[in-house]
């Protein structure tokens, strides 16, 4: 009797494959990680600069003060005065994974035409790897802007 051979593979191929992709994996992975921090980034620094130019364009329509308030490092809420008090327009909003703000004059506060006190800049950064980082910088004319890097 004649066995016909089927093509296929063995288990212990099959083993050997799924063996060698790991392997494979496990060290694209890091790679694939420290790519996706600029991104990250980036991200989180559109996010915060739309929010600060939300603040201050409701300033602007409210015609009172709103503030940008800083939650630790990964987090902010935007706030507008109502008399004595602050109220939340949108917050605490979380920044990504291992993303960070820091304030180098504390919460920002508009006023109703647009200005804001302290002026200050933002740094957002990875906490992972702080050479990919983005700056925000909001002079006492509230115009806001973004640039890369922190020189």
């Amino acid at each position: 009797m004649q066995h016909s051979r089927i093509a296929g593979f063995s288990l212990f191929e099959m083993l050997v494959a799924i063996g060698l992709i790991g392997i494979l994996a496990a060290i694209a992975f890091p790679s694939f990680a420290a790519y996706t921090t600029p991104f990250r980034v980036q991200s989180a620094g559109r996010e915060v600069y739309s929010a600060l130019q939300d603040v201050r364009q409701q300033s602007i329509t409210r015609g009172r003060r709103t503030r940008f308030q800083i939650s630790g490092q990964d987090s902010y809420t935007l706030l507008w005065e109502d008399g004595n008090t602050w109220r939340t327009i949108r917050g605490p909003l979380k920044l990504d994974k291992d993303v960070r703000v820091v304030s180098s004059g504390g919460d920002l506060t508009f006023q109703p035409r647009g200005t804001v006190s302290p002026m200050t800049t933002l740094t957002i950064s990875d906490s992972t790897n702080p050479e990919h980082r983005l700056v925000i910088s909001v002079p006492i004319t509230g115009l806001i802007r973004i640039r890369e890097g922190g020189g």
